[in-house]
């Protein structure tokens, strides 16, 4: 399936189901795909604000570091680092 029509797929189940923030979070992973930066920025907040989530704020890091917004990604950092402070630890951004 194209990553085009997984979207409208997406877009059909989060109008039946529009508080489920694992739909908006695929949305933005699959938005990211199609190079739709953006609206993946828009889909990511959207779960967050439904359930703040330190892999929902790590999937808009992402599409802010595409956009080269690199001040909204590190104010998402400190939020990842607020939420679970072992977890970068646990889960380091580099190899270095």
């Amino acid at each position: 399936m194209s990553g085009l029509k997984l979207a409208k797929r997406i877009i059909l189940a989060i109008a039946l189901n529009p508080n489920n923030d694992h739909l908006h979070y695929l949305r933005g992973n699959t938005l990211l795909q199609l190079f739709r930066h953006a609206e993946a920025v828009e889909a990511f907040s959207k779960a967050i604000a439904l359930q703040p989530s330190v892999i929902y704020y790590m999937a808009r890091m992402g599409a802010y570091t595409f956009m080269g917004d690199s001040q909204k990604m590190e104010a998402d950092l400190e939020r990842v680092k607020e939420i679970d402070p072992e977890f970068l630890g646990k889960y380091p951004l580099s190899n270095n």
